[in-house]
This record gives C-alpha cells, structure tokens and sequence, in this order.
C-alpha cells in the first residue's frame, strides 16, 4: 500500500499544477483588469487612492478613484475609465475574447450604464451600446500607448496585492522613467 500513495500523488500532481497556473491566470487578469482603470483615471488627472486585487478585501478586486477636476469627471471620462479594466484585459489576451464575465466586463457594464443613467441628461438605453464601444475606441489609445504603465501596476498588485496611492505613484514614475531610459 505504501507503494501506491507515491502514485496516487504523482496522478495529482498535474492537476494541482493546472489548478495553479489557472489561479495565476485569473490573478493576472485581475491585476490587468484593474491597472487598466488606473492607467487611463491618472491619464485624465485622476487620484486613484488604492488598488487591488485582494479578494478578503470588503469589495474585492476593485479600484477607489476619485475625480480630481470638474473636466475630468466629464461622462466621457468616466465611461473611459469604466471600460478600461475589460479593455486592458482583451488587449493583454492578444484580443482573444474570454466567456462569461472572465475580463471583469459584466461589474464594469453595469457602473457604466448607472453612469449614463443618472449624469444629466440620461443616455436612452438603446444608445448605451454605442456610447460603450465609442468609449472602448477613445481608451484604447490610452492603454496602448501606456501599456508599460499598465504592465509595470500589474507586476506591482500581483507582488503586492493592494497599492495605495504613494505607492501607484511610484510604480508609475519608475515605469516612464524606464521607458524614457530605452527611448533615449
């Protein structure tokens, strides 16, 4: 019998390797998801106060931003911002759409359509599609061509788990400061 408990945890093995390479996709995703909002609230002069990927946290993964400007908290803005954390997380797949609500789409959806709901005057609901992927087109931009940003937050919450804001603040500049460093 002793022979056989070796074999019945080499059988486990794998799985186990599996189970841990899935539960650092999804942390990934998480971490993606939610740099991706950060990247594009500080583009338009957000604070962003913290972020995280902590699922003890009271809320879960999610991000506290804080409109810094009367501008910035424009619904255009807003909405921006909202779609980012899915965008970020199709752009980091290579474009390749993930089923049910794996890019975090369906929460950020639902924060997208009380947005235009209550910001006067109320976007008809038959129009909220189109508002949403005009603001997808208008934050892609943003992410792409801060991708190192949201490269350098995502290895930052997935050391860390949670950021507060002097520590987003680092990580961004040690980011441009690098990127600046291999453009020169």
């Amino acid at each position: 019998m002793a022979d056989s408990e070796p074999a019945a945890e080499d059988e486990l093995e794998p799985h186990a390797r599996l189970i841990e390479a899935e539960m650092a996709r999804v942390a990934r995703r998480k971490a993606v998801h939610e740099a991706g909002h950060c990247v594009v609230a500080l583009h338009f002069g957000w604070h962003v106060d913290l972020t995280t990927i902590d699922e003890f946290d009271k809320a879960g993964a999610h991000s506290e931003l804080l409109h810094r400007t009367a501008d910035s908290n424009s619904r255009s803005h807003q909405a921006q911002v909202t779609v980012a954390g899915a965008l970020a997380v199709l752009i980091d797949n290579h474009w390749v759409p993930l089923p049910s609500n794996q890019d975090g789409a369906v929460v950020d959806d639902k924060f997208l359509y009380e947005v235009l709901c209550e910001a006067p005057p109320p976007i008809p609901e038959s129009d909220r599609p189109t508002y949403r992927e005009e603001s997808r087109r208008a934050a892609r931009p943003i992410l792409e061509g801060n991708w190192h940003q949201v490269e350098a937050l995502t290895a930052a919450l997935l050391a860390e788990t949670t950021l507060d804001r002097a520590r987003i603040a680092a990580v961004i500049e040690t980011a441009i400061g690098a990127r600046r460093g291999r453009i020169s």
